[in-house]
């Protein structure tokens, strides 16, 4: 029962606070005058360059990741290996030989 009223309770505070952010002060709402606040507060700057190298890195990781793999495919394709059989389900764009099909 704690749990519902606690619910019921935080619904409340929200519709509130929504409700009181839509409230005109000026020419802008409060919702507004808050986020132009949030935005040009000191800490806002520091945390956009946090965000944007760590934005960096994810994109030029995941890009080394997908050339490794596409050259370890090609190596594939070139017959350097054979891929395993036990993920030929990913791989089929390349033909099962008969043979293979029979040693199951």
């Amino acid at each position: 029962m704690k749990d519902v009223t606690f619910f019921m309770k935080l619904l409340g505070l929200t519709i509130v606070v929504v409700v009181l952010s839509q409230i005109h002060v000026g020419d802008r709402s409060v919702e507004a005058h808050a986020m132009t606040w949030v935005q040009d507060s000191a800490i806002a700057q520091p945390l956009n360059g946090v965000a944007n190298g760590a934005a960096r890195v994810l994109r030029d990781a995941t890009g080394k990741i997908h050339a490794v793999i596409d050259r370890n495919r090609g190596k594939r394709r070139n017959g350097d290996k054979k891929p395993s059989r036990a993920f030929r389900w990913f791989h089929r764009d390349e033909p099962e030989s008969s043979d293979e099909i029979s040693r199951d």
